[in-house]
């Protein structure tokens, strides 16, 4: 069941933000199926690698995927979608210090609070 609102949750992801489509396929090719956690902690390694003090495109991925994420883990009704982002993109933001320096100079408490119980070892 939860692998249902898992590749539900990518599904709209990827609609909403196609930009995030190569790196899908690129996921699919390489594992022969959608791996949620893995492909979240991929966006959240490729949004790291995007960010660029003179590249407004790719920062406005970061911007624009951040958002999608932050709106989801704050509003979504499936607890298994909230675990997929906290555990997988979460956790990858965290190892990411520049995505992370990044993100916690925007306006999202969702995702600052699970960065946060990260900081602290409570997960």
């Amino acid at each position: 069941m939860h692998e249902q609102l898992h590749a539900a949750f990518i599904n709209w992801l990827l609609e909403s933000i196609p930009e995030i489509g190569p790196l899908y396929q690129q996921h699919i090719a390489e594992q022969d199926e959608l791996l949620a956690y893995i492909f979240l902690a991929e966006v959240a390694r490729h949004l790291s690698a995007s960010i660029d003090d003179k590249d407004k495109k790719g920062n406005e991925l970061v911007c624009k995927t951040v958002n999608f994420i932050e709106r989801e883990l704050a509003e979504s009704k499936s607890e298994h979608v909230k675990t997929l982002i906290a555990l997988s993109f979460v956790d990858a933001v965290f190892k990411e210090r520049i995505l992370e320096s990044f993100i916690l100079k925007m306006n999202v408490p969702a995702i600052s609070r699970e960065l946060e119980i990260l900081r602290r070892g409570l997960r």
